[in-house]
């Protein structure tokens, strides 16, 4: 009596039920993907260029930035409450790694995007969180991995099931996605701390990462237009033209022969778009017709100024 079922208490909800909303809310549908990579990170990192909506003239919609920050700060919220409800309950420790984990992925996405955000003290009752530099980010979120990761049984009983979106409740995988995170995390600050890099790599290998297709966390989209691949649903309706910038970059700068079917055995990524690419480069660096996928390279491309540049669909891979 007197109990709302419409505004349950912290503890009072099985914790499978916002382990699989936090998963939901932390893959952006197609709509969110196009405003966050193709028409503001890859146009204002100047992959990508010259298209009407986008950022390459600095000039940002508010909805491309506001969609990240949601995104993340929904997950770190709901994440951190179920942290908090379920962490001394024994029953429930590997779901409560698992939204660690998911949470270090969210968090992750957003200061490599943004930089120094608030993380420490975010999420946390307190209303003017301060912001954490991107590096101590990284490297709390280095230990909050291992820990995790430590801390996951694979001989506990299995009380998420298919409420986990990623993994199904196999523990045996979450601690590879984890330390899989932590591999990435050393090498995009090899450069700036090489020592801690190398030790923090060479950790995450010995633990166990990534060795095959099945190892990979993925979400599996359904069959409505908004809850597809978001690479897939815009494959059609979104193309967008290589900027000059990275042009200069992938173009004849100790690259390879551009493919050619013979090596299509050893690379299944090349398409026969790639082959029958018109007025293709000699030399290119190879990733760049596989990420572009180049709808022949055009001669007259259909905005002024791009001459010569190639007319693009870019591709996640």
């Amino acid at each position: 009596m007197n109990t709302d079922p419409n505004n349950p208490t912290p503890g009072s909800v099985d914790p499978k039920f916002q382990l699989i909303f936090i998963q939901g809310r932390g893959i952006p549908y197609a709509n969110q993907w196009q405003q966050i990579d193709q028409l503001m990170i890859s146009t204002f990192c100047e992959y990508a260029a010259n298209d009407g909506l986008s950022a390459s003239d600095y000039n940002i919609d508010a909805r491309y930035v506001d969609n990240i920050w949601e995104l993340t700060y929904t997950v770190l919220t709901n994440a951190n409450s179920l942290i908090r409800a379920n962490e001394s309950n024994p029953v429930h420790t590997n779901v409560v790694q698992m939204a660690r984990i998911w949470k270090a992925y969210a968090m992750l996405r957003l200061t490599n995007c943004m930089g120094d955000v608030p993380y420490s003290e975010a999420a946390n009752d307190i209303d003017q969180p301060k912001y954490d530099t991107q590096k101590d980010i990284y490297y709390t979120i280095f230990d909050e991995l291992k820990d995790a990761a430590s801390k996951l049984d694979e001989s506990a009983a299995n009380n998420v099931g298919s409420y986990d979106l990623i993994y199904a409740g196999d523990a045996a995988k979450w601690k590879k996605f984890a330390n899989s995170l932590r591999l990435r995390m050393a090498v995009r600050i090899s450069d700036v701390d090489a020592t801690k890099a190398k030790t923090e790599a060479a950790a995450a290998i010995s633990a166990g990462v990534f060795s095959n297709d099945a190892d990979a966390a993925f979400l599996k989209q359904g069959e409505d237009k908004f809850a597809q691949n978001p690479i897939y649903y815009h494959k059609g309706s979104s193309v967008l033209h290589m900027s000059t910038a990275y042009k200069r970059l992938v173009q004849g700068l100790g690259g390879l022969a551009w493919p050619t079917a013979a090596d299509r055995e050893a690379n299944k990524n090349i398409t026969e778009a790639i082959l029958a690419a018109k007025n293709a480069p000699a030399v290119v660096d190879p990733r760049a017709p596989i990420h572009f996928e180049p709808a022949g390279i055009i001669e007259t491309p259909a905005t002024e100024g791009m001459t010569g540049n190639w007319m693009v669909q870019i591709r996640d891979t």
